[in-house]
This record gives C-alpha cells, structure tokens and sequence, in this order.
C-alpha cells in the first residue's frame, strides 16, 4: 500500500485511476475508482483502466505497475515525447542495481527480445517497450490471452504492425525505481 501510494503521489498534479485487482484478502482499495475481481492479471487491470481514461475523453492514459514510482517530471518527458505516428512513450526503468531497460529490442540473429540497458544519446524508437511504466494512447487495449508477462511486447508489436512508433524517452530523469514487493 505503501509504495501504491507513493506512486499515485508521484503522478501529481495529474488524474489518477487506480484499478484495484486485489483478490479479497486484503481491505479493498480506498483510492480505487475499477475494482474488478480480482487475479485477473495485468492485461485485464490495464485495459480497464485504459477504458476508464478513454471514457472520462483523456487522449493519453500512463500504465503504471504498482510497485513503479515515477521520477519528478517523468509524465511530462513521456507526454512530450508522444504525438502523431507515435503509439507508445517510455521511460528508462532504474532499478536498485541501475538502468533495467531502455526499452526492448528485437535481436535478428538470435531472433530473441533483449533489455537494452545502456541509455542512448539521443532519443530513439526502439521494437517495444516494458509495461511497468508506459504511456499510450487511451482508445488501445493490452491482449488479455496472455496469462503473466509479454503482453507489453504484444501489444508495441501490434502499434508498430499499424505503422505507430515506440520510443524511448531521452530525458534521463524520466524513469522509474521497482520497490521490493
């Protein structure tokens, strides 16, 4: 709760829907406006939260883990990042042992999808982009088929298949830190 908290603060000054997932062993989320049943996985959770940004007529909605905390100015660097012929805007996502992933990248030789962990220059497309912080555009919705994991791939595969582009955010302060679960 701790650090769900820390994450909707940190979103500030802009709307925040908080889906609540949660199972029924704990009390329900007081801050939740979509409670749904509970284990039905992240596709699920995101897309209702996705449909709640689109129907309150928001162009843009942030899919944020729970246990992701954006840095100060990171919702502003991903929204400048967006615009037309762009599907999807992420941050570099830090973690304790330092830069995760600065997006996904597609390896043609071995024809396996990578982290990339060294941050760039310059801002860049990259083949996909990780879920735990992700802007995108409200009207899109995450493949629920998926059970855990590789639904953000699916659907940057899907935005590229349409002739949208990834990026990466350039700006350097535009990340997230995972907290311990």
């Amino acid at each position: 709760m701790a650090l769900l908290k820390q994450a909707v603060a940190a979103c500030a000054p802009w709307p925040v829907v908080v889906v609540d997932d949660s199972d029924g062993g704990a009390p329900p989320l007081p801050t939740a406006r979509v409670r749904l049943s509970g284990g039905s996985g992240f596709a699920r959770a995101a897309n209702a939260g996705l449909a709640w940004a689109e129907s309150e007529g928001y162009a843009w909605a942030l899919v944020l883990n729970d246990d992701a905390r954006p840095e100060p100015g990171c919702v502003e660097a991903l929204l400048a990042a967006a615009g037309p012929g762009v599907g999807a805007v992420g941050p570099v996502l830090v973690g304790p042992a330092g830069v995760e992933s600065a997006g996904i990248r597609f390896s043609e030789t071995t024809a396996r999808l990578r982290q990339v962990t060294e941050a760039p220059a310059a801002r860049r497309p990259v083949d996909a982009l990780s879920g735990a912080c992700l802007l995108i555009s409200s009207h899109r919705r995450f493949d629920e088929g998926f059970g855990h994991g590789m639904e953000d791939v699916a659907l940057c595969r899907a935005l590229r298949r349409r002739g949208s582009r990834c990026w990466w955010s350039l700006r350097r302060g535009a990340g997230i830190k995972a907290g311990p679960r």
